[in-house]
């Protein structure tokens, strides 16, 4: 996990680079690595010292690893470290294509989560019915960042005649926990689903 100011820039290269020795020889100690940015949110104590990634930070980071990447891919025969889709996000670049991310052993660890769930999205409705009998509205959850990852794919979903996909971002950052998550979630469908909101607020209860 970075953490800017704490452990980017010469740390973060000096940590991969050191994970990637245990990755040689007969018995691996480490198979991959992921690069993930801190998550930071309102709960957390103002006096930590922490502080959130921005563009700038992110598209620093990018540039660093990457061109690791393609060094361990020489050396290793694999990318062995893997920035999460968060940095893609934040910097405002595109995320590398799928088949970068090789058998997706980060994916757990939000790395080439978005390109494996567009894959099979893709994989689900390739088929879809030209009409329904009746409309149906579809609801995405999600961060702000991962809503515009989205967007591109909901078209795909509206070609059948009636279906409406509509993806709502309503989460102000991508670690949250569940208490945000339903409070952003009844935010929203008291304004466009009383109904749902209603059943949002007993989930939040048992959150």
């Amino acid at each position: 996990m970075v953490c800017p100011g704490l452990n980017d820039g010469l740390a973060l290269e000096r940590t991969l680079l050191d994970l990637a020795g245990f990755a040689t020889g007969e018995w691996p100690a480490v198979l991959s690595a992921a690069v993930v940015p801190v998550g930071l949110t309102r709960y957390r104590p103002a006096e930590d010292g922490l502080q959130p990634v921005d563009p700038a930070c992110a598209r620093r980071v990018i540039a660093q690893v990457e061109p690791l990447q393609q060094r361990f891919s020489t050396e290793l025969g694999s990318r062995f470290a893997w920035l999460s889709d968060e940095w893609y996000l934040m910097a405002g670049l595109p995320m590398p294509p799928r088949a970068s991310y090789e058998d997706l052993p980060q994916e757990g660890n939000g790395v080439g989560s978005i390109r494996a769930f567009l894959e099979a999205m893709d994989a689900a409705t390739a088929q879809l019915p030209q009409a329904l009998e009746r409309p149906r509205r579809l609801s995405w959850v999600v961060g702000k960042l991962v809503a515009e990852a989205l967007q591109p794919f909901l078209p795909h979903l509206s070609k059948a005649d009636k279906i409406f996909a509509a993806g709502e971002a309503v989460m102000p950052r991508l670690n949250l926990n569940g208490e945000s998550a339903a409070e952003s979630f009844v935010s929203v469908c008291s304004t466009v689903a009383p109904a749902a909101a209603r059943a949002s607020e007993t989930l939040g209860r048992t959150v």
